[in-house]
């Protein structure tokens, strides 16, 4: 288990985060960082089951250029919704994104994950 009580912000000094917490730049994350990202949404102690989430969300983006949801974390990632909750409190897909390094995630109308550009691109192509 790792404790993030003494986290290191200065590990984040060099990555570019936005307003909310998440990367602007994924390939910047490290996983040196993830202690002090926890730390940042308040997560003061990482188990195996927070890591297990935190590389299956990294896995999911680098494969699919989106996080998963909250109901994919639940039923691929090993983790089930209840405990995704009880781990990452509030809001598990958020977090573990925010922790994951990836970038923030907007819900379309279909309810799949769009990247910011992506979901950009989707709307100016509507109007």
């Amino acid at each position: 288990m790792i404790t993030a009580d003494n986290h290191r912000d200065e590990a984040l000094a060099s990555v570019e985060l936005n307003e909310e917490g998440f990367f602007v730049h994924p390939e910047q994350w490290t996983e040196a960082m993830v202690p002090a990202l926890a730390a940042r949404v308040g997560i003061r102690e990482l188990g195996d089951r927070h890591w297990q989430v935190i590389r299956f969300t990294r896995n999911q983006f680098l494969e699919h250029g989106m996080g998963p949801t909250v109901r994919l974390l639940g039923k691929a990632s090993g983790v089930s919704v209840r405990e995704l909750y009880r781990l990452f409190p509030r809001s598990p897909s958020y977090a573990a994104a925010r922790i994951a390094g990836i970038p923030k995630l907007y819900l379309c109308h279909n309810g799949g994950w769009l990247s910011a550009a992506r979901a950009a691109t989707l709307q100016a192509a509507a109007h």
